[in-house]
């Protein structure tokens, strides 16, 4: 995905978190991806969530302290997709999965201004493909 290796090339500064995901989840299986965080200033982590073709694995770096968790064999239960009805910016989607698990991503709080535009059309990219 050129997009998800674009956004790697741009944060080259951290490669301990990125040679950690590569190790888990290689570059050719990414299908979706949305970074939580890291166009943000100073959060107290950052966040990388990677869709697989059937599994769901969320990367977080705070200080020191590199997990992840897998959301395995996800089955989408409900989806919410909200955007601002004349912009562009601002979008919000919930997913529900059928293992209990949610995951909400907020452009509006996951990033600087500058950057809501691109997180909401990542947004809109993961909601597209998961509601086909």
């Amino acid at each position: 995905m050129d997009e998800y290796n674009q956004f790697r090339n741009n944060f080259g500064g951290h490669y301990h978190f990125f040679d950690f995901v590569d190790k888990v989840v290689p570059q050719d299986k990414v299908k979706l991806f949305y970074p939580k965080f890291f166009f943000s200033d100073n959060p107290p982590f950052v966040e990388l969530t990677i869709f697989s073709d059937n599994n769901i694995f969320i990367f977080t770096q705070s200080e020191e302290i590199l997990e992840v968790s897998v959301i395995k064999d996800f089955k989408v239960k409900k989806l919410g997709y909200r955007k601002h009805s004349a912009h562009a910016v601002n979008a919000i989607i919930e997913i529900s999965f059928v293992s209990g698990d949610e995951l909400i991503f907020d452009a509006n709080l996951d990033a600087t201004e500058n950057w809501q535009y691109h997180l909401s059309k990542i947004i809109t990219r993961i909601f597209d493909t998961l509601s086909m």
